[in-house]
């Protein structure tokens, strides 16, 4: 190959003078000699070369040493008496490592020394050239399209040269390595991601695959490059068993006739058993299997591909069941149960009781009993209603009269039912516990702890006098009445209203004075105590007491059907429950107190968006730590406060 030089420059003399305007030149060539692609170097030879351009200029006869690129040559002499003609001044012929990406391109220098001295003698030089060699091709690299497992990608070979060919290979673990092919020609090369990856990952959806491509040129290897991919499993899990049972043998016996009902549920009822078989595909696992939300005790292991389990939805309120399969990658699949079941909308049974004296002495007890009554048919049998009332005197372990006695035909409109009845010859003198009950083909409701306090009469004579109950009049007009006081120092006269003592008078006389004393009649003129005196009454649930001070207090006492299934954290809570507005206004808001009590138990809750105000105590709901449907709750409200 021909040389390729550099820039010319011209020497100078012993006192560093560029001679004759610039009559000696000096250049500094390269030649590509051959090249190894294996080793990735090339073979080049460097020559400094000198001539004088002016015949006046001849100098010869002098030795002079070159160097080039550092290496000093040996000594020779030189003779410009022939003008215009190049001198090899120094050869030099070694290799070169060009970078990794097979190219080079280096500055290289090339100087010399003379013994000729004085002006007008070339006596030193230099000269340089940039060595700027053909690309030597190197290892081919390649990118691995991501995929799923199972299905095909490509993997495209980035070739230096179109005549190299590359060998492939994959690791899982970027240590042990499998041939995908050898020594291919192609560009692209077409590879199935392998099914056994699936196995390799049970626990996540992607993996990372690494890739390794050797580069040849012939038999020989440029070099090897690496890059890695990303492999994705795929598959939802299968519910191939998901059925829906109402095992409530009252229940299904009263829609089908049988102990267990695959058709039909009654509505806040049915206990609803879903039976659940998972499935996970693709080496995974069933983690997990939910049903509206609700975990399924599930059968076998954490590493169980197919897995079974029931959960039971005991009154169930619904006929649409959710089914949620999990598997461990954390893919999922939702569907619901296979058999719809037909619902029947059950109206829950309750009773609502206001039992209470007809007046305080009359020995007449009024029951007034209500509620709710599902008044259809199941579809194999027609639903019932009984309604009993039972009481027995306060004290006695045994019933004056009982359920049998105490039969009622209530009074059936729509799916409601009133009872009213009045009892006589209930002594006034006397307290009774009554017990009130409803009983339909699902069930049975109570309201238990109904004391009938003993009757207040107007007026009553015992040992120590006449007590009138409220202000003595005549003819609508307030009676005075007159104590005549002993003619005895400090007599004394004391006036009671029900048994308490409210107001004490002294007569302080001589010996055989009679001390007359005008005894007031009405309450606020007996005593100073502001609260003494009172109004009491009922008004729908609410029973109240308004003291002639202002104080009032209104308490009531509810039996409500509510389900509890919300969820608050831990707990669970109803809807929001409602009572009726109080008897009448309070001046401010009241104090109120809730709690509840009876077979079910539970945690009076505020309601926010209802409170209480001067006419209502506001809205609540019951908490509890588990989930209930129609729930029966008894439950308590008082309020506290001024009503003038």
């Amino acid at each position: 190959m021909a040389f390729t030089y550099g820039t010319v420059t011209y020497a100078k003399d012993s006192n560093g003078t560029t001679i004759g305007g610039n009559v000696y030149e000096v250049r500094l060539g390269f030649q590509l000699n051959s090249q190894n692609i294996e080793n990735n170097i090339s073979n080049i030879t460097l020559q400094l070369e000198v001539r004088s351009t002016n015949s006046q200029y001849i100098t010869y006869g002098y030795n002079q040493t070159t160097t080039i690129d550092g290496t000093a040559l040996s000594a020779k002499t030189f003779d410009f008496r022939n003008t215009n003609v190049w001198q090899i001044f120094g050869t030099r012929t070694f290799n070169v490592t060009h970078n990794a990406d097979g190219t080079y391109s280096v500055n290289k220098n090339g100087s010399f020394t003379t013994t000729a001295s004085g002006a007008g003698r070339p006596n030193n030089g230099s000269a340089s050239v940039t060595v700027t060699l053909p690309t030597i091709p190197r290892a081919s690299s390649i990118t691995v399209n991501d995929a799923n497992i199972g299905s095909s990608t490509n993997i495209v070979i980035n070739k230096a040269s179109s005549s190299f060919t590359t060998t492939i290979e994959y690791s899982t673990n970027n240590s042990n390595w499998t041939t995908i092919v050898s020594k291919t020609s192609n560009q692209v090369y077409g590879w199935t991601v392998p099914t056994s990856f699936y196995d390799l990952i049970h626990n996540t959806k992607t993996m990372t695959c690494y890739f390794r491509a050797t580069t040849y040129s012939d038999n020989t290897s440029v070099g090897t490059t690496t890059t890695t991919a990303k492999f994705t499993a795929t598959g939802n899990p299968t519910i191939p068993t998901r059925t829906g049972t109402d095992i409530n043998s009252i229940t299904a016996n009263l829609t089908t006739g049988s102990s267990t009902s695959t058709t039909k549920m009654v509505k806040y009822a049915s206990n609803i058993r879903v039976s659940v078989t998972a499935t996970a595909r693709n080496s995974a696992y069933i983690s997990k299997v939910t049903v509206n939300g609700s975990n399924v005790s599930l059968d076998g292991s954490s590493t169980s591909t197919t897995r079974s389990g029931t959960i039971t939805f005991n009154g169930a309120t619904t006929n649409s069941f959710s089914v949620v399969a999990t598997d461990s990658r954390g893919y999922s699949t939702t569907q619901n149960i296979s058999n719809t079941l037909t619902v029947v909308n059950y109206v829950p049974l309750t009773i609502t009781q206001n039992i209470k004296r007809n007046t305080p002495t009359d020995g007449k007890i009024n029951i007034s009993l209500s509620g709710n009554y599902y008044n259809s048919s199941f579809g194999n049998a027609s639903n019932t209603l009984t309604v009993q009332y039972r009481f027995t005197e306060s004290g006695k372990s045994t019933w004056d009269q009982g359920w049998t006695t105490g039969n009622v035909s209530p009074t059936i409109s729509g799916n409601t039912y009133t009872y009213l009845k009045t009892l006589t010859n209930m002594d006034y003198t006397k307290s009774y516990n009554f017990e009130v009950r409803a009983t339909d083909k699902i069930g049975t409701k109570t309201i238990t702890g109904i004391t009938i306090t003993k009757g207040q009469p107007i007026f009553y004579w015992n040992n120590n006098g006449l007590y009138v109950i409220g202000d003595l009049k005549k003819n609508g007009s307030d009676v005075a009445l007159v104590s005549q006081i002993p003619t005895v120092n400090n007599a004394t006269l004391t006036i009671q209203k029900n048994g308490s003592t409210v107001k004490t008078f002294t007569a302080n006389a001589s010996s055989n004075v009679t001390a007359n004393i005008t005894v007031p009649t009405k309450t606020s003129d007996l005593t100073n105590d502001s609260n003494f005196g009172s109004t009491t009454g009922t008004s729908g649930i609410w029973t109240y007491i308004k003291f002639n001070s202002g104080y009032a207090v209104c308490f009531a006492r509810e039996e409500k059907s509510i389900t509890v299934s919300n969820s608050f954290g831990d707990w669970k809570t109803s809807a929001n429950q409602t009572i009726a507005d109080f008897p009448f206004n309070f001046t401010s808001i009241p104090i109120v107190s809730r709690w509840i009590d009876g077979s079910n138990s539970g945690i009076a809750m505020n309601d926010a968006t209802h409170k209480a105000s001067v006419s209502n105590a506001g809205g609540y709901q019951v908490a509890r730590g588990t989930t209930i449907t129609n729930g029966n709750f008894i439950v308590n409200t008082i309020a506290v406060g001024f009503w003038k």
